[in-house]
C-alpha cells in the first residue's frame, strides 16, 4: 500500500512502468526488517476505474 502512494506521487512524474523497473532496494539491515521495501516486485492494487455510461444504459433496454 505504500508502495501505491509512492506511485501516486511519482506518476507525474515517470509512469507505473518506469517505477517498477527500479529493482528492490538491498541494504545492510534489510533482513532485519518485518515488511522487506519492495518496489519492483510490489503487489499490483486493482483500483475502480470510471463508470462506462454505455455499459449503464445497456442495462436499462
Amino acid at each position: 500500500l505504500r508502495i501505491m502512494a509512492w506511485v501516486d506521487a511519482m506518476t507525474p512524474y515517470c509512469g507505473e512502468e518506469e517505477i517498477r523497473e527500479i529493482p528492490d532496494p538491498e541494504f545492510q539491515g534489510v533482513d532485519w526488517l518485518a515488511i522487506r521495501p519492495r518496489i519492483k516486485t510490489a503487489v499490483k492494487v486493482v483500483r475502480p476505474g470510471p463508470v462506462d455510461d454505455a455499459a449503464e444504459s445497456d442495462d436499462e433496454d
